[in-house]
């Protein structure tokens, strides 16, 4: 059954959506940007779309999720997801993560990826590589 939409942001969530290709209006429509979602792959996190994108060649839509308040990726974007994975969450309303939260994922990032400076002699894959070398 399809759902109907009354949110009164959807009126204006409709019409920016006519200037999208047919097959990303659909999914943009379906699923509107100014709500909150949960993955069937990861459904404790909490996501906002942040743009929706379309293989020229395939026609295959895809969207750019953005973490919100609370999870532990808060304000991360990951790109390329499928939209056939999105559930509409029933919070009420994604909530943008705070700048403490942020600090906390790029912090939590450098831990668990061994971010490198110059002085570090590990063969991690995560480290940059030197200037200038080859």
């Amino acid at each position: 059954m399809e759902e109907i939409i009354v949110d009164p942001r959807y009126k204006t969530w409709e019409e920016e959506t006519e200037r999208y290709p047919p097959h990303v209006r659909e999914v943009a429509r379906r699923f509107p940007a100014y709500r909150c979602y949960r993955t069937s792959e990861n459904p404790a996190y909490h996501y906002r779309i942040g743009t929706y994108s379309h293989d020229p060649q395939t026609g295959e839509v895809r969207v750019m999720l953005i973490h919100g308040s609370g999870d532990p990726l808060a304000g991360i974007a990951t790109y390329g997801q499928p939209w056939q994975q999105l559930r509409p969450c029933d919070c009420g309303s994604w909530e943008a993560p705070t700048p403490e939260e942020i600090s906390a994922t790029k912090a939590r990032l450098a831990r668990e990826h061994h971010i490198h400076g110059d002085s570090c002699g590990c063969n991690s894959p995560w480290k940059p590589p030197r200037p200038g070398a080859a």
